[in-house]
């Protein structure tokens, strides 16, 4: 993906009053789907993101959460609709990095959860606004269905490095994954608003006022809860030496503002579920990427492994 809106970004900026320290930004990120950029001013650092006109429903969903949640999102300064670009206010460093440069604080990450819980428990009331502005239906009885989607997508699926075997085991775990979507189905957890890659690097946390700002929010959705919050578990097991104790109790404290709806024995046996299917999740959040950019972007990113690593994981469940 070309970085087009550059110039764009610095003339709004000097028309807004602005004045830019350094006319050629810093990447900070730079990948098929998704472009950031930083600029220094003499009003703090701003940001220029740009994204596939797919994924550009961001700036709508920003607002939105902003708006009807009163959400701590990315401050807008300005908007690019023909280059699906934005700017954006600074907002601080990502949480991991503050985690990493200090001590973990677990009552830190405890309470920007319960903050990011409670925006999806408002959203159930939303959901048909969420989905008609373009926000993904992977309610659990649509999960089988793009699952079969995808395990037909064998071209594709070869490409990154699954077998005709393998594809041929997956197809047949279709009647597996609908009686988890089934047994999921039958706790009264609803469906939500969710970010697909809810973790500790999309939250960004300001180090004075210790503001915590969701972020990275181009791969939302309309799921069932957990699926969000197994994810954020993950990189919290990946990234830091927690003993198994330590892990347990975090995660208890985590998923405690759902205990109104199910017993503590409930949420137990809903995240076993969840992690039987959360490598589907992770599978469907890749295929999803792969058709939102380009087609000459998408064949960079086949045989990477990213979508065979989770679909083989499923297989071993």
């Amino acid at each position: 993906m070309k970085p087009t809106g550059i110039k764009w970004a610095l003339n709004t900026l000097q028309d807004l009053g602005y004045s830019i320290c350094n006319t050629t930004p810093k990447t900070i990120l730079k990948t098929p789907w998704s472009c950031v950029y930083c600029f220094d001013t003499d009003q703090g650092q701003c940001y220029l993101k740009q994204v596939p006109p797919s994924l550009y429903f961001e700036v709508r969903i920003i607002n939105a959460l902003r708006e009807i949640f009163k959400a701590s999102v990315p401050a807008l300064i300005a908007i690019n609709s023909e280059q699906h670009c934005f700017l954006m206010q600074d907002a601080g460093i990502q949480l991991r990095e503050f985690f990493k440069s200090g001590v973990f604080n677990p009552d830190i990450l405890v309470k920007a959860v319960h903050t990011y819980i409670a925006i999806q428990r408002a959203s159930h009331d939303h959901l048909p606004f969420f989905l008609s502005i373009g926000v993904t239906d992977w309610r659990l009885t649509q999960i089988p269905n793009y699952y079969q989607e995808l395990i037909h997508q064998e071209e594709l699926l070869t490409a990154d490095g699954l077998t005709k075997v393998e594809i041929s085991q997956l197809s047949q775990l279709n009647t597996k994954l609908i009686a988890l979507c089934e047994q999921l189905s039958a706790y009264p957890i609803p469906p939500t608003f969710s970010h697909s890659d809810f973790n500790d690097k999309n939250m960004l946390i300001h180090p004075q006022t210790k503001q915590i700002t969701l972020v990275d929010l181009g791969e939302v959705e309309v799921t069932h809860p957990f699926f969000s919050l197994q994810n954020l578990l993950h990189h919290i097991k990946e990234n830091y030496p927690l003993k198994d104790e330590a892990y347990q109790s975090l995660e208890q404290e985590i998923l405690q503002p759902w205990l109104d709806l199910v017993s503590q024995e409930q949420l137990s046996k809903i995240m076993f579920l969840i992690q039987q299917c959360w490598s589907i999740h992770r599978a469907l959040t890749v295929y999803r990427l792969l058709t939102s950019i380009d087609s000459n972007s998408s064949l960079q990113l086949l045989g990477q492994g990213k979508l065979a690593k989770n679909l083989k994981i499923w297989l071993t469940k």
